[in-house]
């Protein structure tokens, strides 16, 4: 009966294919070579998780400045310095024919026509003056976009470094894993048993 017993405890008993006797003659590792060798294991397989982790959230960054880049982009044509310079010039006779008038009227304040006229010069000079700010608005904002583009880049580039130092941190932690797993395996086998992973 217990030869039977031990024959079927035997059967079960995973990683080790040898006799019943070959069993009771087995000496297992020491506890502290043991205990040392699974600490390894566990310490490598957390450097793994927190190498692909870092990967991870690199990635995600990466990912996010890549969509800003991208949002960045537009199709608006920027207005050119002389399409500046120009609204300037109109918005300056604008100006100047205003204050013409205005001296005209003071000479003669009864004259209907010139109180129109001055009426209609006051308000192409606020619509010049509306037209020449929402341009040098335009290129402030642009060129806005353009400095935020570039620190988006900037931090792209900086980000695909850090990506490329996480990915070989991911391949070295990896390693360092299959390596203790080896010598996990290496302890075990030198008992005559073949160690779970």
């Amino acid at each position: 009966l217990l030869r039977r017993r031990c024959d079927d405890l035997l059967r079960r008993l995973e990683g080790f294919t040898g006799s019943l006797q070959q069993a009771v003659k087995l000496q297992r590792p020491s506890e502290t070579l043991t205990q040392r060798h699974a600490e390894t294991l566990r310490t490598t397989y957390q450097s793994v998780l927190a190498a692909q982790d870092r990967t991870k959230q690199l990635q995600h960054q990466s990912d996010e400045i890549h969509s800003q880049i991208r949002d960045q982009q537009t199709d608006q044509p920027l207005p050119t310095i002389e399409e500046l310079s120009q609204a300037r010039q109109q918005r300056d006779q604008a100006t100047d024919h205003v204050a013409d008038l205005m001296r005209q009227s003071q000479i003669s304040a009864d004259d209907d026509k010139l109180q129109e006229q001055s009426g209609k010069a006051i308000e192409q000079l606020r619509q010049s003056i509306r037209e020449t700010d929402q341009l040098a608005d335009t290129i402030r904002v642009h060129h806005e976009q353009v400095h935020q583009r570039a620190t988006l880049v900037s931090r792209s580039e900086a980000l695909d470094a850090e990506m490329a130092n996480a990915k070989a941190s991911v391949t070295t932690a990896n390693n360092a894993f299959e390596a203790a797993k080896q010598e996990w395996l290496a302890l075990w086998e030198s008992c005559g048993v073949t160690a779970g992973q």
